[in-house]
């Protein structure tokens, strides 16, 4: 046997010491990175809010009939274009193959 039952449970002791305090110091790291990332996103929503003029205790805006945010819409491309006939389609596909 290379270690005699002493060495062996000092070696083991040594080891666990080790390990908690590998886990303490990885539990510490997560959870900087945690809250460095909620106090980004913290103020990305406060940067968000003084650029739509509003500050933090104030309410949203919203439509009364709704409950939606009166919040400007993005211009969307039209929906008037036309349908064409599924046949129509699958001949235009056809022919590109």
């Amino acid at each position: 046997m290379p270690y005699s039952p002493e060495e062996y449970e000092a070696l083991k002791a040594a080891y666990k010491k080790d390990l908690r305090e590998r886990k303490a110091w990885l539990e510490k790291m997560r959870w900087t990175t945690l809250r460095r990332r909620a106090e980004w996103h913290l103020h990305q929503v406060k940067r968000s809010l003084a650029e739509l003029g509003l500050e933090e205790s104030q309410p949203l805006p919203t439509d009364q009939a709704t409950g939606v945010p009166n919040l400007p819409q993005p211009d969307l491309p039209s929906q008037t274009s036309s349908v064409e006939d599924p046949t129509t389609q699958e001949k235009s596909n056809k022919t590109l193959f």
